[in-house]
């Protein structure tokens, strides 16, 4: 019988007690024999380090000292991970039943692939759910412009993380996992399978629960990132992005060109689901002026595309002035 692979599991936590059990026991209940788990606290001052001391003779290593956030605890996990396949799973967040087996298994059957992802369940303290995760025929072009998949349910090699530099970026906060499977689907192949591997809780203090625009800056930097990165890129969606002022110039250590080939055509669609995903999330969180500047945009430089993703009937709710200008007031209000 083949051995089944390493799994390395990293917990980043802080001030998470109310939920960090769950996660914890959904790790460990997966009875998966060759599993590597550890626990990265930054210094929590609620019951966290008591709930993990219940586990730490199932935990291979953990440790609660101040960091810089959970970018610096993922990177502190994956500096130690030895695992074949890895992943970091947030502390309100959990494995489903037998996830760990059919991710192996995946791996096992596709060894050229270097991130294998699923589906996960979103759901509320209240009982409320939904599944979230892109069909195949979408995931192409989200690979570069954006998450289309849950990062708890989304699973990567040793090799691949070593190629991209071993880490993540510390200094993204909101889009560190958009930034480092960006970077692999530069070089490697994914893998988008119909299971459900995880349950991702939706809570006040999630960072999911919050303004949209941390996430929606976050990832300007890192599609800036990927198009510097595509030798064959057009100079002219530089131009753009710098037109729509959403452009960071990558430092040279943020830089990695390539290897594996990009059409012109994929990149097209990447692009204008990357200017999408900021008009959305400019206007999920009221700021109307600027996802008005993102559809017009499109509305000019890319007609087909507003047409085929009907942002007209958007565009016509941007032009109400009670949308405009008296909803972002309540929201405003209402956020105290």
């Amino acid at each position: 019988m083949t051995e089944l692979p390493k799994i390395t599991i990293i917990t980043p936590s802080f001030n998470q007690g109310k939920y960090l059990e769950a996660t914890i026991q959904s790790v460990l209940n997966q009875n998966y024999p060759n599993l590597e788990y550890f626990v990265i606290d930054g210094g929590s001052s609620d019951e966290s380090v008591e709930i993990i001391k219940k586990y730490e003779s199932q935990i291979d290593f953990w440790v609660s000292e101040k960091d810089s956030g959970q970018s610096h605890a993922i990177n502190k996990g994956l500096k130690r991970a030895t695992g074949d396949i890895i992943n970091w799973l947030n502390s309100d967040d959990q494995l489903t039943e037998g996830s760990l087996f059919k991710i192996a298994e995946y791996f096992q059957v596709n060894p050229e692939v270097a991130v294998v992802h699923g589906k996960t369940i979103l759901f509320k303290e209240d009982g409320w759910e939904m599944i979230k995760g892109a069909e195949k025929q979408y995931l192409p072009e989200w690979y570069f412009a954006g998450i289309a998949f849950p990062q708890p349910s989304a699973f990567f090699t040793k090799k691949a993380l070593e190629r991209v530099g071993g880490k993540v970026d510390e200094s993204l906060h909101f889009g560190m996992d958009c930034d480092l499977f960006g970077k692999m689907a530069l070089h490697y192949d994914f893998l988008s399978v119909p299971d459900i591997f995880s349950k991702y809780l939706l809570h006040e203090s999630s960072k999911t629960s919050q303004s949209n625009l941390p996430f929606a800056q976050d990832w300007q930097k890192v599609f800036c990132r990927v198009i510097t990165a595509i030798p064959n890129a057009d100079g002219k969606y530089v131009a753009q992005l710098k037109e729509l002022g959403i452009w960071h110039t990558p430092a040279k250590e943020q830089l990695a060109e390539a290897s594996k080939p990009i059409s012109g055509e994929l990149l097209k669609r990447a692009f204008c689901l990357f200017i999408r995903i900021q008009l959305f999330y400019h206007y999920e969180d009221s700021l109307f002026a600027e996802a008005d500047k993102f559809i017009q945009f499109l509305k000019k430089e890319y007609p087909a595309y507003y047409q085929a993703q009907n942002l007209k009937k958007l565009h016509g709710k941007l032009k109400l002035p009670f949308r405009r200008f008296i909803i972002p007031v309540l929201r405003k209000i209402k956020r105290g």
